[in-house]
């Protein structure tokens, strides 16, 4: 496995990260066995940054994330995601403070401000006390360690948000079907925020066939899924890219792929950029 620098933060973070969005379920519930066998696998493989959020699977994920945890704390990033919107900062404090007890920690890694968009955060910042003011006080207790958002908003809002100085790491789309947040990806690398790309597979949408982009590259391309997250990985901006999984074979194939040292040599790179435009 492959570990990289997460921007500013300080953190080493494997270049591949579990989402934890698409656990195996059945019947509404998350199959917490075979989840627990998947993540456990993932450790086991180098994965250290795994990532949740409150409504995932039900509202199961952080719980199963939680029990996967036992054990492998220490070894292990947690990032999960407050999706609360009003302007009560007790209100958003009692979200976070479910997190932590559904997860079973005493303090998470990064906590992200989910799916936040840039007008939210402005009217945030007119109030005399808002969950920014939270969000800064749990860092202070050691609740959290670092602050991070999710984000679906446009590329400029997104550069708006980088620039307030308010987040240390940001969760966005990356993938071959989706360029467009690749100017703000470069402007977090000049400002030393940490990028982590969700959707390097696009939801699946890449998994397969191997497509015909793969003549471009010497070494062998075992999938169209592989090929996607080299691509990401391609990009020297990105730490980590975030992947959906929920079988032990979707994680050994994407571990395999984030531990290769060089993803896409420049020339490869420079020549998928040139057809995929």
């Amino acid at each position: 496995m492959q570990y990289r620098a997460l921007g500013k933060t300080g953190l080493r973070v494997s270049a591949l990260g579990l989402g934890a969005m698409r656990l195996p379920m059945k019947d509404g519930h998350v199959v917490t066995d075979e989840a627990l066998k998947m993540i456990h696998r993932a450790f086991e493989l180098g994965v250290n940054l795994i990532d949740t959020a409150v409504y995932y699977c039900n509202h199961e994920s952080e719980i199963t994330v939680g029990k996967a945890l036992k054990g492998w704390r220490e070894k292990i990033i947690v990032s999960t995601k407050n999706d609360y919107r009003g302007n009560n900062p007790k209100e958003w404090k009692a979200v976070l403070d479910q997190s932590l007890h559904r997860l079973g920690v005493g303090y998470i890694d990064i906590y992200n401000f989910h799916s936040i968009k840039l007008e939210k955060i402005q009217e945030w910042q007119k109030l005399p006390r808002s969950p920014i003011d939270e969000m800064n006080i749990a860092k202070e207790k050691g609740l959290i360690r670092h602050i991070g958002f999710s984000c679906h908003d446009t590329p400029a809002n997104m550069i708006r948000l980088l620039d307030t100085g308010l987040f240390e790491s940001l969760i966005l789309q990356y993938n071959l079907l989706d360029r467009t947040n690749e100017s703000v990806i470069a402007h977090a690398g000049e400002r030393g925020t940490g990028i982590i790309a969700m959707g390097p597979v696009a939801g699946g949408k890449l998994a397969y066939p191997s497509p015909p982009l793969k003549r471009f590259i010497k070494t062998p391309v075992t999938s169209a899924a592989d090929l996607a997250l080299r691509f990401v990985l391609s990009n020297h901006n990105v730490s980590v890219a975030l992947s959906g999984m929920s079988t032990v074979e979707m994680v050994e194939s994407n571990a395999a792929t984030a531990s290769l040292e060089t993803p896409l040599t420049p020339l490869e790179r420079k020549q998928i950029l040139e057809a995929l435009d």
